[in-house]
């Protein structure tokens, strides 16, 4: 279980933000947009019950940036 009781919201928001994101090294292995959807997918539903409820998580840390959080949404092919 992710913990983050002693970071500010901002920190803990960016944390996830990397944990969950596409490398370059993926793109370039792997051809199929589909197949690393799903592998993201994958990864994020070993701690969320969804990737809405991500999303929604992600949001709540960043209020003021939603704009910034649905373009790391879109750039990763978390949808």
């Amino acid at each position: 279980m992710l913990n983050f009781a002693n970071k500010n919201p901002k920190d803990s928001a960016a944390v996830l933000m990397n944990k969950f994101k596409l490398d370059g090294e993926a793109i370039d292995r792997v051809c199929d947009e589909n197949e690393l959807r799903d592998t993201m997918m994958s990864r994020i539903s070993k701690y969320f019950v969804s990737v809405t409820w991500y999303r929604n998580f992600l949001w709540q840390c960043v209020a003021e940036e939603r704009a910034e959080v649905d373009n790391y949404m879109k750039h990763n092919l978390i949808s």
